[in-house]
């Protein structure tokens, strides 16, 4: 049981453990942004305020398509290079280091966008800084290049029917509405190497400095607290452009990164009949901003169909609801019924994302019309795997959509759903314009540029070539290809497709490459795992032995392959309390969505767990007697402060398993 000095720290006690945004006191991020390829380096601070050494746990987003390429701790001046190991052999290495008193820590992946380090025997005041060094390919859509770093955690759901993917760790903690946390500072070097727009962001307040050339440098321009993610884009000035090829050649072999923009065909005067299902996420992480949000854009897309198309909605939480169980022709009764409809949908419950998308794909189609299932959500379960596996088996013919709507969605989730459903992923801001958005998804239902694509290589002979299924490309929208290959002659490669049923042909031709970029490498071993995930979700020991070659040879973070850093000096004090750091709820989420009544706080749902006593006040700091870094200190006094209310959960939170609010399903859905 904690002692009672260390429950000043404002933090929360849950299963006899500390949970406390206090232990990470600083999140930098440095990036270097040239053609398509970013490297990013992100350095933290943990530093331990209580009297007792401690062994840190914390969970945090990167990018979905990232690769994790190096990894390292500094303590005061010795600085430890991690080693890059299977993961049970990591884990091992780690958890004897910690037992013989040393210094350690663990840098795993839980999710392909979620990863979490573990520092073990930090002593009393003492400050630990980790840097993960990342890879990651930009994305370019209608022109605009986008760079995004994700800074929040949307609480997940946890279906009851399907076991917790792996048994791996996807919740953190969610600190009080009034606690201090960390704050982020970003700053980027942009060199995109053709003529862009200043960039621009619109999720927060940025400085932009153009430099030489068409360098620019980025950053932040006022202090950040990591509630909501990181968007960066740039726009490419008009016709500057085209095709391009970013190879690297070790020997004779070449890894080489392709887009390919295809040329805007005139769109057809006679488009084909469309079916549209609608699906929006009504549960309880949908509260508030976000679910408005879904329903505004999903009364604009209705807004946008024809006449000769057929729509219905779905709504669901932990229960289905349909509009209509059958579509209904676009007329000016149906739409407005369906926004009626559409007035009383408002976020409860849980996210069973599993059920909705099977009813969804098995409403009977419309032989006569292509269909499209569009799906409105913030994708924050935990199911994910099984949720892909199920879409790729039933979807038929269905072109699947996902709009993600929220401060911090789920990124790959959402974006993966669309990519095996021949579809594209839109994401909006719950403060975000929807007409543009809309636009966008208009063009790509109305006019597909080009479907059944295949490639042909002249001059070359390639293998391991991701995606391995080429998607339809729709209007704006490049198609992207990784690929390792060896040169007969002046390489071309020849990229085919039916539009309105007529083969068209591109050529591209493949300059020679210069000289050797890791990154590159990398960024195709990152697409080979996560070609080899999505093709066998079973995971035999074959695809299981590749995973972890891939891993161990290219030096990245799989689910196989974890880093691990020791010191080789033992800490004097060994013994040690175990601290999760917290992390706050995404901006705009609503805080009764995920934990019930804001009056009885997190704080309330982990006393029932722990079966503290009913006098803990978790809500008191007293941290002038603890070593904390000034701006983390309480500028109020803890008088101001008294302890909540211990009011019963609301009946509309959802069914989550975090360290900090972990209810029972009598109390919560």
């Amino acid at each position: 049981m904690a002692h009672e000095d260390d429950l000043k720290l404002g933090c929360l006690l849950v299963a006899d453990e500390l949970a406390s945004p206090l232990p990470l006191t600083l999140t930098t991020v440095t990036g270097h942004i040239a053609g398509a390829v970013a490297s990013v380096v992100v350095t933290q601070h943990f530093h331990n305020p209580l009297r007792t050494p401690i062994e840190l746990s914390y969970l945090f987003p990167l990018p979905h398509r990232a690769a994790i390429v190096d990894y390292q701790i500094t303590i005061g001046e010795r600085v430890i290079k991690a080693d890059i190991k299977e993961a049970e052999m990591a884990e091992r290495a780690y958890r004897e280091a910690v037992e013989q008193g040393r210094r350690a820590s663990l840098l795993e992946q839980q999710r392909p966008n979620l990863f979490s380090i573990q520092i073990g025997n930090v002593q009393p005041g003492e400050t630990i800084i980790t840097q993960v060094h990342y890879d990651e390919r930009l994305t370019y859509r209608d022109g605009i290049y986008e760079f995004v770093f994700p800074m929040g955690i949307t609480p997940r759901y946890h279906t009851p029917t399907l076991p917790l993917d792996g048994a791996r760790r996807v919740d953190a903690p969610v600190t009080l509405d009034d606690a201090q946390v960390a704050p982020v500072e970003i700053s980027l070097v942009l060199r995109p190497g053709l003529a862009v727009d200043p960039p621009s962001s619109g999720t927060h307040p940025i400085q932009v400095t153009a430099t030489h050339g068409d360098e620019y440098l980025i950053s932040l321009a006022q202090r950040t607290i990591p509630n909501k993610d990181f968007l960066l884009r740039y726009q490419a000035s008009t016709d500057t452009v085209r095709s391009a090829c970013w190879s690297s050649r070790e020997g004779d072999i070449e890894t080489a990164l392709i887009t390919l923009l295809p040329p805007r065909f005139e769109p057809s005067a006679t488009a084909p009949a469309r079916e549209f299902i609608f699906v929006i996420d009504r549960s309880g992480s949908m509260s508030g901003k976000p679910i408005e949000q879904a329903k505004n854009a999903l009364r604009a897309c209705i807004r946008a169909l024809r006449e000769t198309d057929t729509f219905t909605i779905q709504a669901f939480d932990n229960q289905i609801s349909w509009f209509s169980t059958r579509t209904m022709p676009v007329t000016q009764a149906n739409v407005q019924a369906a926004d009626q409809w559409l007035d009383q949908i408002d976020g409860r419950g849980g996210t069973e994302i599993l059920p909705a998308l099977q009813s969804a794909l098995a409403l009977p189609a419309d032989t006569e019309r292509q269909r499209f299932v569009v799906f409105l959500t913030d994708g924050a379960v935990s199911a994910e795997r099984e949720v892909l596996r199920r879409i790729a088996e039933q979807r038929g013919k269905a072109r699947v959509f996902s709009f993600g709507i929220g401060p911090s969605v789920n990124r790959y989730l959402l974006s993966k759903l669309a990519q095996m459903g021949r579809g594209v992923a839109e994401f909006l801001r719950v403060d975000e314009d929807i007409e543009a958005a809309i636009t966008r998804f208009q063009d790509r239902v109305s006019y597909p540029i080009l479907q059944d694509i295949t490639l042909e290589w002249q001059g070359a002979e390639a293998w391991d070539t991701y995606p391995e299924v080429l998607p339809d490309l729709y209007i704006g929208q490049p198609l992207e290809v990784v690929t390792r290959l060896k040169r007969t002659a002046p390489a071309t490669l020849k990229v085919s497709g039916t539009l309105r049923g007529q083969r068209q042909e591109m050529p591209i031709d493949l300059p020679p490459a210069t000289e050797a970029n890791p990154a590159l490498q990398r960024l195709w071993a990152r697409a080979r795992i996560e070609s080899l995930l999505d093709r066998e979700p079973s995971m035999s020991e074959s695809v299981r032995a590749q995973i972890i070659s891939l891993g161990l040879d290219h030096r990245i973070v799989t689910p196989f392959t974890s880093f691990v850093a020791i010191d080789s000096e033992v800490a004097p004090h060994a013994d040690r309390r175990h601290v999760t750091v917290a992390v706050p709820l995404p901006e705009g989420l609503d805080f009764e969505g995920f934990f019930g009544h804001r009056e009885a706080g997190p704080q309330f749902l982990a006393m029932r767990t722990s079966h503290l006593a009913s006098g803990f006040a978790a809500n008191v700091y007293d941290t002038d007697s603890l070593d904390i870094p000034a701006f983390l200190r309480r500028s109020s006094s803890p008088a101001d402060r008294s302890a909540p209310a211990q009011a019963e959960p609301s009946s509309s939170s959802r069914s989550w398993s975090s360290p900090a609010a972990r209810c029972t399903r009598s109390t919560c859905r």
